[in-house]
């Protein structure tokens, strides 16, 4: 028995790990910038992140770096649907470098006409499976500040 030769033969999950790597074979390097931020916190330094993501997004977020002791490992931490207005100053980790993103279209990811609406950010290009908005805020997470 053969299989059908197109697109709805693959499954999803596949044609989704196709289309991200499609994605970052054409994208650019992140080119990630730091700063101070205006926030303060007397256990950390606190650091305004953004990068370049897959589609070109720009992706803002927080940096928390240890005022004590070395940063021993790294952490990415997300947020839910309702995007994320600063860092949690709570985590409980030592000796670790935290990164809090703000997924493309929410809170310092913001990029209209994405809505910031939780309700409708979810539903931003749910018709086309390979431009959903919850594929590329995956991808946010998932592409490394670090390419070489």
């Amino acid at each position: 028995m053969s299989t059908p030769d197109h697109q709805d033969a693959v499954p999803y999950g596949r044609r989704r790990t196709d289309n991200l790597e499609r994605r970052e074979s054409d994208h650019r390097a992140p080119r990630p910038v730091l700063r101070k931020s205006k926030l303060s916190h007397p256990r950390w330094h606190v650091l305004d992140i953004s990068y370049t993501s897959t589609g070109g997004f720009r992706i803002g977020g927080w940096m928390l770096l240890p005022r004590k002791g070395q940063v021993r490992r790294g952490l990415v931490v997300g947020h839910g649907y309702g995007g994320r207005g600063e860092p949690d100053f709570d985590v409980p980790v030592e000796e670790t470098a935290v990164l809090f993103l703000c997924f493309r279209g929410l809170s310092l990811s913001a990029c209209p006409p994405i809505s910031s609406d939780p309700a409708l950010h979810v539903l931003y290009n749910i018709e086309r499976k390979d431009d959903y908005i919850i594929g590329g805020c995956v991808d946010d997470r998932q592409h490394r500040v670090h390419r070489k």
